[in-house]
């Protein structure tokens, strides 16, 4: 048997346990002692077909978010910066015109 193959030979499929069968029935060994038995089993592989498989595979590899918080703000902080520039240019050149000294056109420009 190829741990590795997508399905199972159907001989093979006869003693396997799939996910959710329920045991109704176990026998006893054929050995003869009158020890307890004790039933032995091998997981072949797991899988996130399951609830909790499909958790785990949520938390281990989650889905890329596009949420770009960081790229946005600066975007965002950029192109307010650019109309307060545009603005503080648009100040300055019409208290030139009216003839109003340096310090004071800085002043009302940035208020």
């Amino acid at each position: 048997m190829d741990p590795g193959a997508s399905s199972i030979h159907p001989e093979a499929a006869k003693n396997f346990l799939f996910s959710g069968t329920k045991i109704i029935r176990a026998r006893r060994p054929q050995d003869g002692t009158d020890e307890e038995a004790v039933a032995l089993a091998v997981v072949a592989r797991t899988g996130f077909n399951t609830t909790k498989g499909a958790l785990v595979r949520s938390m281990l590899f989650p889905k890329p978010s596009g949420f770009r918080l960081y790229k946005d703000a600066f975007r965002y902080i950029s192109v307010m910066a650019a109309v307060a520039t545009v603005g503080f240019v648009a100040s300055l050149v019409n208290f030139v015109r009216l003839k109003e000294l340096l310090p004071r056109m800085v002043w009302m420009s940035l208020g």
